[in-house]
């Protein structure tokens, strides 16, 4: 009766994990991105929702830069430790950015846009 196991089946078992690792890695990577990406997607939602209920009570729109001065400025709960920067810059609008390494990149949105999009610059 065989008790251990011989070389070639503990092979074949590191061989079966290595190539379902190769798999679902990549998988793992891009939603976490994708993850990321929607935090920074939301705050800025959240930011021009802000910017905008401030316009309407002070005629004005608030510039920020920085997690903690956007918060404070803002009235709101942005976390300090994200990964992410957010800023907002005034021009004939405002223009709200988010910066960070994590995710696919960097995000703004702008007072005439429904949804964040892509890149640091505001048209």
């Amino acid at each position: 009766m065989k008790k251990a196991f011989i070389l070639i089946e503990i092979l074949v078992v590191i061989l079966i994990m290595g190539i379902l690792s190769t798999i679902a890695l990549p998988i793992y990577i891009k939603a976490r991105q994708n993850t990321y990406d929607k935090e920074a997607w939301a705050t800025l939602k959240i930011i021009k929702s802000a910017e905008k209920m401030r316009q309407i009570e002070t005629t004005q729109y608030v510039t920020c830069s920085g997690n903690t001065d956007c918060g404070q400025k803002l009235n709101l709960d942005i976390p300090v430790n994200s990964g992410w920067d957010y800023s907002v810059t005034i021009g004939t609008g405002f223009c709200a950015k988010a910066i960070g390494d994590r995710g696919t990149g960097n995000w703004h949105i702008d007072m005439n846009s429904e949804e964040a999009e892509p890149g640091e610059s505001c048209n």
